[in-house]
């Protein structure tokens, strides 16, 4: 094979891959739409987690066009009434566009009655200087509402009324701090999508200004290799053989995994051995799927390697498998690009909608989850588990006589005890207020009760901030023969009531 046909391969493969890729054929696009930038079906899940936790409503809202992308735990008298009604559906239009337009203003959290007589706020979601989306939650009362005055609504708008009062007992009565409480920690959620968005936002610029350096490239009549020895991504020519040996990569493999090019194409190392060792398997399947089935392009599932410093990276591959005339697999061509710090923003909102954002524990929410696979392993397998309910005795009084912001610190400071004191394999979370549960994996309840024992003398001996000294309630239990959830949990209620009536700071047990 010539040079020259080599090149015109190449090239071919190259437009097959930016197909796959999705690569912008307008290079000097700058616009993106919110979806481009974000995982809206990934938000969504978490939006989702949110309401149910929290009870409060979430609308994930485009900018110019005003579409509804994302809308979870929605009110019955806004989602049934006011804008499922024809007759009304306008004057929700009208509240959403004069709370957006001060969005559009002041870039910050807003708050708005709307005409209907609820409240709703919202906070932008700007990226790289755009304000490309709002989140939205509320639908929400500050006070009591005057019965007469949505009587006349309904009646003007033509609702059935009985059922309109029942939807309207069901909306929550909040105080204005309360819904600026919710809407900055939506903002903080939005902080992080605009983070996201940003870095998603550049990469397709980098992609769309690796094809106008391609095209560039071409027109030179240069060889489109040295385009990929100067980017950021990586071009892998593997043989196919056992050992996947490599019949050509990229210069540029030196700056994703360390090696150089030279080490990889004399086999001094395989890139088999540079896949972390629990994502191999799952490689190799796929290539060996792919090729059984006899396709043409394939893309791997995100995947990690191991640096030559021993870092670990996010790899996003798509291949090419290259056959001959006889339709033998000769050849497997890679495109490889490092998502590492867009996986981590993955993770960084995964561990958001899991976490208890004042103690930094995990949250209701996990704990109910990590429950229910337990009761299944005990189930199936017979795997001991037991529970630890645990109450800081006399906790109101700290919020009464020193106030919320030390409350709030005594929290932390009770939560890092308890956290710093346990196994890897247990599971710490806020349960409610000052209540935190502890969830013991192959515990019997003998042994529950010695870490009970050691977290009272830690927390005796404790000294918090500002009020120097306090004392816990425990309350233990554990899965038995016949035991549901819901009864674990009212065992393990029972003994920190016992622990409370008998004067408190004590550790009692209920099977």
């Amino acid at each position: 094979m010539t040079k020259q046909t080599e090149f015109e391969q190449l090239k071919q493969e190259n437009e097959r891959l930016k197909n796959l890729l999705k690569i912008q054929e307008d290079n000097e696009k700058t616009h993106h739409d919110i979806e481009d930038l974000v995982d809206t079906e990934k938000l969504k899940e978490i939006f989702m987690k949110f309401s149910k936790l929290t009870g409060y409503t979430t609308g994930f809202v485009k900018q110019d066009t005003r579409e509804i992308l994302i809308s979870t735990g929605w009110t019955e008298i806004c989602k049934t009434f006011h804008r499922g009604s024809e007759s009304s559906a306008h004057i929700c239009q009208e509240s959403n566009a004069e709370l957006t337009q001060n969005l559009k203003e002041s870039h910050q959290i807003s708050m708005k009655q709307c005409h209907h007589g609820m409240v709703d706020g919202a906070t932008p979601i700007i990226i790289d200087g755009q304000h490309l989306a709002d989140l939205f939650s509320g639908q929400v009362l500050f006070q009591a509402p005057n019965i007469e005055e949505f009587k006349r609504g309904a009646q003007e708008f033509g609702y059935d009324i009985e059922s309109y009062m029942k939807a309207l007992q069901e909306v929550k009565i909040i105080s204005q701090d309360k819904l600026k409480e919710v809407l900055e920690f939506l903002s903080t959620i939005a902080q992080i999508i605009a983070e996201i968005g940003k870095d998603k936002k550049e990469y397709l610029k980098l992609n769309n200004s690796l094809e106008k350096k391609v095209q560039e490239r071409m027109k030179e009549k240069e060889s489109l290799l040295k385009l990929f020895d100067e980017s950021d991504n990586v071009l892998f020519k593997w043989n196919n053989d056992p050992s996947l040996s490599v019949a050509f990569v990229s210069r540029s493999i030196s700056k994703l995994l360390g090696y150089s090019k030279s080490d990889f194409e004399t086999n001094k190392i395989h890139y088999i051995s540079c896949i972390y060792p629990q994502d191999r398997d799952k490689v190799l399947q796929e290539i060996d799927r792919a090729s059984l089935q006899k396709e043409t392009f394939f893309a791997h599932k995100p995947y990690r390697v191991i640096t030559k410093n021993k870092q670990i990276k996010w790899i996003l591959e798509n291949s090419v498998i290259i056959r001959d005339d006889n339709d033998v697999i000769t050849h497997y061509l890679g495109y490889l690009s490092d998502i590492t710090e867009f996986k981590n923003y993955q993770e960084t909102l995964e561990k958001l909608s899991q976490t208890d954002q004042l103690t930094q524990v995990k949250n209701r929410l996990f704990i109910d989850q990590t429950l229910q696979k337990q009761h299944y392993r005990f189930v199936r397998n017979g795997e001991k588990c037991s529970i630890i309910l645990i109450d800081i005795d006399h906790f109101k009084d700290v919020n009464d006589t020193y106030g919320h912001i030390t409350g709030d610190v005594i929290l932390i400071e009770f939560a890092k005890i308890l956290s710093q004191n346990l196994r890897k394999s247990d599971v710490i979370g806020r349960w409610g207020g000052e209540e935190f549960l502890i969830i013991l994996p192959h515990t019997e309840i003998e042994k529950a009760q010695q870490l009970a024992q050691k977290l009272k003398k830690l927390i005796e001996s404790f000294h918090f901030t500002k009020i120097k000294h306090k004392t816990a309630s425990f309350g233990i239990s554990e899965f038995r023969d016949g035991t549901s959830i819901e009864q674990l949990l009212e065992n393990a209620d029972k003994a920190l009531y016992l622990s409370k009536e008998n004067g408190r700071n004590q550790i009692h047990t209920v099977v």
